[in-house]
């Protein structure tokens, strides 16, 4: 202030230098003001280890996802062909195979006994002309589980059959009851 007094009397002719300095001046106090201001700001926010601390764990966290699939292999196989379908332009068919069942087994077995009266082993019922293994052994689980129903004395049903076999894992023989 002392120095924009002195300019003021010193140059009175000069006005066009005064207005320049002063402008200066007063910008130089805002400026000083404004960081006078925000450095009372700085001072007044909490300080670092004494008011508020950072946190010590230095590792960071590991997100493990484990994915448990419950689908069907089906419904694995329905769901790529979806997608391999949106990008191509056929379709994917899956065809099924009809697989022999307890009441397949049961009519073979009761046309066996009505020509038969004597011992007959299941593997004799087995026929030649299936087309693959997994026919074989359809066949074959739905006999057996056939001979063992036919086997068994309900309240409601008879026995019908007589089930025989010599020591574990040998041929399984089968005869009508009577």
């Amino acid at each position: 202030m002392v120095f924009l007094k002195s300019k003021f009397l010193v140059n009175k002719d000069k006005e066009e230098d005064v207005k320049k300095v002063t402008k200066f001046l007063t910008n130089r106090l805002t400026i000083l003001e404004l960081v006078h201001k925000n450095s009372k700001l700085l001072f007044e926010l909490p300080q670092y280890k004494q008011q508020f601390f950072s946190s010590t764990y230095k590792h960071k966290l590991k997100v493990e996802k484990n994915f448990i699939i419950k689908d069907k292999l089906i419904d694995l196989l329905k769901a790529y062909a979806d997608i391999h379908r949106r990008n191509q332009q056929y379709t994917l068919k899956f065809s099924s195979s009809k697989l022999f069942t307890i009441k397949d087994g049961q009519n073979v077995i009761n046309k066996k006994i009505a020509s038969n009266s004597d011992w007959f082993s299941l593997k004799s019922l087995l026929p030649d002309n299936l087309q693959s293994e997994i026919m074989n052994k359809s066949f074959y689980s739905s006999t057996f589980n056939a001979s063992l129903h036919m086997a068994k004395k309900d309240k409601d049903e008879a026995k019908q059959i007589d089930i025989r076999q010599s020591k574990p894992f040998s041929d399984i023989y089968l005869k009508k009851h009577e």
